[in-house]
């Protein structure tokens, strides 16, 4: 009984991480991104979480996701991209190689919100 509730407290603590590679600038929770690379962590199970975009020790974008679970691991890093008429780029979902979830980025949960013509 005592493992069960170890079991199930460590699962509702469960940290996440990935990788994120932006190939040119991005937005991500209403923040820009430059190209390079960069480390993405997560503390929950969900089916919301509070995810950090990182590169080396420093935040650089810290925003709400929601957990979306996948039918099978993610064969590699990716990220769906939503573009605007005038040319934005904001990333909307992430997903990481050899996961079983996604973190789709909430509207409206950066810093800043950006402005686009769907």
């Amino acid at each position: 009984m005592i493992g069960a509730a170890f079991l199930l407290a460590t699962n509702a603590f469960a940290a996440g991480k990935g990788t994120l590679h932006v190939s040119s600038p991005e937005i991500v929770a209403g923040e820009r991104l430059a190209a390079g690379d960069y480390t993405v962590r997560w503390d929950g199970s969900g089916p919301s979480v509070q995810f950090r975009i990182m590169q080396g020790a420093k935040v650089v974008v810290s925003a709400n996701a929601r957990i979306v679970a996948l039918d099978s691991a993610s064969p590699s890093d990716s990220v769906v991209i939503q573009k605007y008429d005038n040319g934005v780029q904001q990333v909307s979902l992430m997903s990481f190689s050899g996961q079983k979830v996604a973190l789709q980025i909430e509207e409206g949960s950066g810093s800043a919100m950006v402005q686009g013509n769907n």
